[in-house]
């Protein structure tokens, strides 16, 4: 994980911060733990194909420094949840392992058409439940999002109550990076950037890192590649996104 840069102070945030984190959570030893994780992302979309909604962009935040439990999940151009899908917009997940515990989705349902730069800040939170005080809610969430296909989308999400986790202490920013990418239409994103990503503790101290960090960019693709034999006997090593059309499937987890 990279080094974090830069920590705000706010007084305004402290009390945000007493408002959500229940005092029970931070009395268990964890020293300052972490409640709520954010990261800004930055797509760049180019020759969108809207009759099959392609791309499909998967962004992950996760708990532990795996998949194996809880973590959360935004979907931009692809409303997918327990009843359905239909094609555009952005949805968020809540995943325990292969089991999504939560799904629900904007109220945006057309797919990208044109070029576009999406603008969007995803979160995953621990906080006090407003309906059942004492006890917490696990969130997955989308804050805010802009764009030229769907204007200014507001906050949004699902949660699990009482939740599982007390902390977000073991929060990698790594799997973000290796998790997250294009599931249909690599060729048709010219970039995926982590542009902030800050770390909400129980204190009210906010840390901040600007790493603006490139997990796939249209001319080298997911931080992953194949080789192809030459007719020569050498190998040549090709993009992933250079073969990836808009008929790939991927595992909804309905």
């Amino acid at each position: 994980m990279r080094s974090w840069s830069k920590t705000i102070r706010v007084c305004c945030i402290a009390f945000a911060v007493a408002m959500y984190w229940p005092p029970s959570a931070w009395a268990e030893g964890e020293g300052d733990p972490i409640w709520k994780v954010e990261v800004d992302w930055e797509i760049r979309v180019m020759n969108p194909h809207a009759e099959t909604s392609s791309p499909q962009i998967s962004l992950i935040i996760s708990a532990f420094p795996h998949l194996d439990s809880w973590y959360g999940e935004i979907i931009v151009n692809s409303c997918q949840y327990s009843g359905g899908a239909y094609d555009g917009g952005i949805s968020t997940r809540l995943w325990n392992g292969l089991s999504p515990s939560t799904a629900t989705y904007s109220r945006v349902d057309q797919p990208i058409v044109l070029d576009d730069v999406i603008l969007l800040t995803q979160m995953f939170s621990i906080e006090e439940s407003t309906s059942t005080p004492g006890t917490t809610v696990l969130w997955s969430k989308h804050k805010a999002s802009s764009s030229s296909t769907w204007g200014s989308v507001l906050q949004f999400g699902g949660g699990m109550g009482n939740s599982p986790l007390a902390n977000l202490n073991n929060f990698d920013l790594q799997v973000t990076y290796n998790e997250s990418g294009v599931n249909v239409g690599r060729n048709r994103v010219e970039r995926i950037r982590v542009n902030k990503v800050r770390l909400y503790h129980a204190s009210g101290e906010i840390t901040e890192t600007s790493p603006s960090y490139e997990i796939h960019n249209g001319l080298i693709g997911d931080t992953a590649s194949f080789r192809t034999l030459n007719s020569d006997g050498t190998y040549s090593t090709v993009p992933v996104d250079s073969k990836t059309s808009d008929s790939v499937e991927f595992n909804t987890g309905f």
